[in-house]
Order: structure tokens, then C-alpha cells, then sequence
């Protein structure tokens, strides 16, 4: 609700999104100590379900979101649109016919799920030929 009733929270709460993202440490600092906290309050729960996993949190990525870029830059599939990063699918429109972006990096330099995912799909074994 904060989020999107107060202008001033809304900015200052995407600003810290960009600088986790990017690496800053004491927004890492923070954001390990909460996944920590967080880990260990699910894991009494997997530990009830007998549930083991494989941790790979979209966080994972963040030190690949960059090069999902410059890939798509580099291939000519990514165009500049409004100052983000974008690609454009054929077929896909808005209601009004205009042609609907899939963003991959916002004008403030933050990335979204979408370049998450990108990223994911490219670290699945064989994805790359690998």
C-alpha cells in the first residue's frame, strides 16, 4: 500500500532494488541476513514435509542479468524504447495496436523477472549447447 500511495518510497524503494542488483554491499549485507532468516524458517517446514531442494533464488542471477543484455544487444534482438532496454516479439500488441516490449533493463538501469528469467533459461544445462 506504501508503495503505492507515497512517490518518495516508491523511488527510494526502487533505487535500493538497482543497488542490490548491482552489487552494493550493504544492500547485500541486508538482503543475505533476510534470505538467511528466511531459510531457516522454511526449512523447518521442508524438514516436516521431508523436502530437500536446491536453492537458486532469482538472486542467483543477478551477476548474469548484464551479459542477458549485452547478448540481446549484441544480436540485434534488444532496441532502446522511453530509455529501457526492450525486445520486441512479433504479435505481441498492446489494445491500443502498439507493439507490447518485453523490458530487460529499465531506464534506471534496473532489470525485471523478465531478464531474470532470460537468465535462468540460459543457465539450464544444454540451453546453450552446452
Amino acid at each position: 500500500k506504501r508503495f503505492d500511495e507515497d512517490e518518495a518510497f516508491r523511488e527510494e524503494a526502487r533505487g535500493e532494488v538497482v543497488r542490490l542488483q548491482s552489487g552494493d554491499e550493504e544492500n547485500v549485507r541486508a538482503w543475505r541476513a533476510l534470505c538467511e532468516l528466511s531459510r531457516q524458517e522454511f526449512q523447518q517446514i521442508y524438514d516436516r514435509l521431508d523436502v530437500r531442494l536446491e536453492e537458486r533464488g532469482e538472486s542467483f542471477y543477478n551477476d548474469k542479468l548484464a551479459d542477458v543484455v549485452e547478448q540481446l544487444d549484441a544480436k540485434g534482438i534488444s532496441e532502446e524504447s522511453e530509455g529501457a532496454t526492450c525486445v520486441f516479439v512479433e504479435g505481441y500488441t498492446n489494445r491500443d495496436g502498439t507493439r507490447q516490449p518485453l523490458i530487460v533493463r529499465k531506464s534506471d538501469g534496473g532489470f525485471l523477472y523478465s531478464t531474470t528469467d532470460l537468465a535462468a533459461v540460459r543457465h539450464r544445462p544444454g540451453a546453450r549447447g552446452d
